[in-house]
């Protein structure tokens, strides 16, 4: 594994859905560390995954996302964003929002932190519905509260 890296892109785009496999030791960064559009997508990171100016992860039609121990997805947005359709997190690793949710399933769907236990949290924004869960110490962070 090595280093994928877009100053003025994504790090990966796919535009007719599909799945992305990232090492312990692969690196992945772009405006948005991997964007998915066009069909269902999948994520299994154990590495690095970065959206310096947007998601760490955007699957636009549906799908999952595994962060094994020691991966570590970020975004400026959020860590994860799973839209168009139910989506699913299973986080043993980290997965960081800077300025918005750690995992955001606008879709529906659920997840699972790192003590194998299912713990969404559900708040209603100016976004509509949000679900987030799971901060880096596999602690139950609501998205937005009511009104905010």
């Amino acid at each position: 594994a090595g280093a994928i890296t877009s100053l003025n892109a994504d790090g990966i785009l796919l535009g007719a859905g599909g799945s992305v496999g990232n090492a312990a030791s692969g690196t992945i960064s772009g405006i948005y560390g991997v964007y998915v559009s066009g069909g269902a997508g999948s994520v299994v990171n154990a590495g690095v995954i970065v959206g310096d100016n947007g998601d760490g992860v955007y699957l636009g039609s549906g799908g999952g996302v595994t962060n094994l121990p020691g991966g570590i997805i970020g975004g400026s947005a959020n860590g994860v964003e799973i839209a168009g359709g139910p989506g699913f997190v299973d986080n043993a690793g980290s997965i960081t929002g800077t300025n918005s949710d750690g995992v955001f399933l606008s879709g529906g769907g659920g997840g699972e932190d790192g003590d194998g236990g299912t713990h969404p949290a559900t708040a209603t924004g100016p976004d509509g519905a949000r679900t987030g869960f799971g901060d880096a110490h596999g602690q139950v962070v609501p998205a937005l509260p009511p009104g905010a």
